[in-house]
């Protein structure tokens, strides 16, 4: 199916949020990902799949995502303009929003990966089933490059918590987010964890949460691939 491009705006010097329109009865769910068939400029005719997190809600009338300029594919989407289309195969993977009110939600993200939470946490299957207290801790290595900021600062029903890895700055945490998960007074075995971000990210968060005594059960995780790999789900 074909989707026209709304929107498409720089975030920072590596990273661009591309709007596109909703199709007629296209339906996912908070935290899944956009397939996109995306021309392959190294065999003309031929397309390839590209894997998005969805950055917005699905109540929203439009598709937003957000997306890192690495690699041929990605550099064709950034140039794309409003009133250009684009194809899309549908909403992929299990990484998906599962209400707890009983229980506390941290959210640990590093660079784009602060795309399915933000549409999970802006999702009004997550505001009518709040849990008992909501970390978003999201690591960039400097301010410019913290994505959605402003979105998420304003949302009352969430501790935003961005960390700075290269950088300080007043009010932000300077460190890695692996630092601030460490030292923070979480109660660990009351509360799910999601993850997205590198499969280094990833692996460090779940040792910390391992020697935390947090369930397997409670770990819900997310790495990105480098676009050249097949996304496994």
């Amino acid at each position: 199916m074909k989707a026209q491009v709304l929107a498409n705006e720089a975030l920072n010097a590596e990273v661009f949020r591309l709007e596109l329109e909703k199709p007629d009865g296209f339906t996912f769910k908070p935290g899944q990902a956009l397939q996109l068939k995306v021309p392959d400029v190294a065999n003309p005719g031929a397309l390839l799949d590209r894997y998005f997190s969805i950055a917005s809600p699905p109540e929203k009338q439009s598709l937003e995502l957000c997306i890192k300029k690495q690699g041929a594919a990605t550099e064709y989407l950034s140039g794309l303009k409003a009133g250009e289309s684009v194809e899309l195969a549908g909403a992929v993977g299990a990484f998906v929003l599962e209400p707890k009110p009983h229980r506390h939600f941290v959210f640990v993200s590093m660079g784009t990966g602060v795309a399915p939470f933000r549409s999970m946490v802006a999702s009004r299957l997550f505001r009518d089933n709040l849990p008992l207290s909501t970390l978003f801790l999201a690591g960039f290595r400097h301010a410019e490059d913290i994505l959605f900021g402003e979105d998420l600062s304003r949302l009352d029903y969430i501790a935003w918590v961005p960390a700075l890895s290269r950088e300080s700055q007043d009010g932000v945490f300077a460190g890695r987010v692996t630092a601030y998960l460490k030292a923070a007074e979480i109660p660990f075995e009351l509360s799910e964890f999601y993850i997205c971000g590198s499969a280094d990210l990833v692996k460090e968060v779940r040792a910390i949460l391992e020697q935390k005594n947090v369930a397997e059960e409670s770990i819900h995780h997310e790495a990105y691939l480098h676009p050249n790999k097949k996304k496994s789900w």
